[in-house]
């Protein structure tokens, strides 16, 4: 399982990486920093937006889409984001 965080986020590394065991990862450039988390799993793709970890809006939404498509091409994207991403 791979996993892209913020760079804000390589300050608490230690105590993520604990609770993510066999887990890969990497930070994101500075420039991608955003509130929102996308996960995609089997054809499904979830986008949180309003939350950032440890940071929470008052009223996050969250979008639950079911397409095959739309998955194979969030993954894309998350395989470019991986290159140019660091550990």
């Amino acid at each position: 399982s791979k996993i892209l965080f913020d760079c804000e986020i390589r300050s608490e590394k230690k105590s993520i990486v604990k609770k993510l065991p066999n887990l890969s990862y990497r930070f994101l450039p500075s420039q991608f920093s955003s509130k929102i988390v996308i996960e995609t799993f089997g054809d499904f793709v979830v986008t949180f937006v309003g939350l950032k970890p440890g940071y929470f809006e008052t009223e996050p939404t969250i979008f639950v889409m079911k397409s095959k498509t739309l998955a194979e091409g969030y993954r894309v994207y998350f395989n470019a984001l991986w290159k140019i991403s660091s550990n």
